[in-house]
């Protein structure tokens, strides 16, 4: 049973969609790049890395599902928790801008990585909601509303779409996909270009900058990246 934040819950995106297993590294082997991790972010870089010409080995120390993407709630947003008041105080209104198109484009992509592989994820298009918390003051929604409007977001007042109070702010353009389906399909799309990938294979010791040592198996090279 997969676990990961949740505990021994199951989750729903595993109840209704597996990853093909893989199995362990057994021998030493080499590749241009060596990632960690076979979550979103490094089965991600795993296929654009692959596009490029560049020799990949995927290392996950358990199996495919046992991270934290299946317990993920599936909605990818650049609507940050942060908020974007705060993210501008702390970053300036250029950081804060740059959170937003960086969010953006990694939603945009994960688009484009679906229909150009036709991986069914059931990716879509949707709004999201911001509403204002029982311990927020009255202006906290409108500082909001400007902040986000700077940071470039596309923002609107709206009624609730849910029985609430008063109104809330409506971001276009967010999105929600399933990620075991889309990682499934990043897994098949990532081999076919002649990415390795390894379950149940951990990183033992970092050796050097070039060698790395999984527990299964000595690999080697000419980059490591860890992703999580």
């Amino acid at each position: 049973m997969a676990q990961g934040l949740t505990g021994s819950n199951r989750s729903l995106w595993i109840n209704t969609a597996q990853r093909n297993p893989t199995k362990a590294l057994e021998k030493s082997a080499e590749a241009d790049v060596c990632i960690v991790g076979a979550g979103i972010a490094g089965m991600s870089a795993a296929y654009q890395l692959a596009r490029e010409g560049k020799s990949v080995i995927v290392l996950e120390k358990g199996a495919l599902d046992s991270g934290e993407a299946p317990f993920t709630s599936a909605h990818l947003s650049n609507v940050l928790d942060t908020g974007y008041k705060k993210i501008a105080q702390m970053h300036g209104e250029d950081g804060a801008r740059n959170a937003a198109e960086s969010h953006a484009t990694a939603i945009s992509e994960i688009e484009t990585i679906a229909a150009r592989e036709g991986i069914d994820c059931e990716f879509k298009r949707t709004a999201g909601y911001l509403f204002m918390a029982e311990d927020d003051s009255a202006d906290s929604l409108e500082e909001e509303f400007e902040a986000s409007r700077t940071a470039g977001l596309a923002v609107e007042w709206s009624a609730p779409p849910i029985q609430a109070t008063g109104e809330c702010l409506r971001f276009p353009g967010q999105a929600q996909f399933h990620p075991v389906k889309f990682l499934a399909g990043l897994d098949v799309a990532s081999q076919t270009l002649g990415a390795k990938l390894y379950s149940h294979t951990e990183l033992d010791a970092w050796i050097n900058r070039r060698n790395v040592a999984p527990r299964s198996g000595l690999r080697k090279g000419k980059s490591v990246g860890r992703a999580v």
